[in-house]
């Protein structure tokens, strides 16, 4: 029996992680047939039981309508059960849709808020969104030094943006280094998290 067998086995016994792992396998299509009404139904099992990386691919699912009915409201609530859970791409999509009032009322300080839990996780996109927020003043006080911040940690995560030097105007010289030297001891704190979560895993 190899690898993939004992995953179905799992899966079949309902085991959570295995049945993410086969709806997985079925939406990348690697080392199953691709087939995503096969992969939202195994999400939908393991996202019944908890798992929030299935949680947050069946919320994906919903908002796009792959292999199930374009839903908004569903999306929002699966994206909110794995954001709960501290799953960070999901505190991502749940910021998003409060920011945009995709299935929910608009509501830019719920967004703000999710967008900082997943930002100070590391997640690039979701820091670049929080510095446009303080930037422009939505959901959070104005705040420029803020901006160049989060705009500073999204480009050390790999986000290529180039807002910060517009905000950089905007500011002294001295706040451009307090910020510069704040960033990067919030990367530090954002790093050492990723390493005490991957010791504890």
């Amino acid at each position: 029996m190899d690898e993939v067998d004992k995953i179905i086995v799992r899966a079949k016994q309902g085991e959570g992680e295995a049945e993410y792992d086969i709806g997985r396998m079925y939406a990348e299509g690697k080392v199953l047939n691709k087939d995503e009404h096969k992969a939202a139904k195994w999400f939908g099992k393991a996202a019944e039981q908890g798992y929030a990386e299935a949680q947050n691919n069946l919320g994906v699912m919903y908002r796009n309508g792959e292999a199930v009915e374009k839903d908004e409201q569903t999306a929002f609530m699966w994206y909110k059960k794995a954001a709960e859970q501290g799953y960070a791409p999901a505190q991502s999509n749940l910021a998003f849709m409060y920011d945009f009032g995709k299935g929910v009322e608009q509501d830019e300080r719920e967004a703000a808020k999710w967008y900082r839990k997943a930002a100070k996780q590391g997640e690039a996109g979701t820091q670049y969104m929080l510095g446009w927020m303080y930037d422009k003043g939505e959901g959070v006080e104005q705040n420029y030094k803020e901006a160049y911040i989060w705009f500073s940690l999204a480009m050390m995560f790999g986000y290529e943006n180039t807002r910060r030097d517009i905000i950089a105007k905007r500011l002294s010289k001295d706040e451009v280094e307090q910020a510069q030297k704040e960033a990067e001891r919030r990367v530090g704190e954002i790093n050492a998290e990723r390493r005490r979560v991957e010791i504890e895993e």
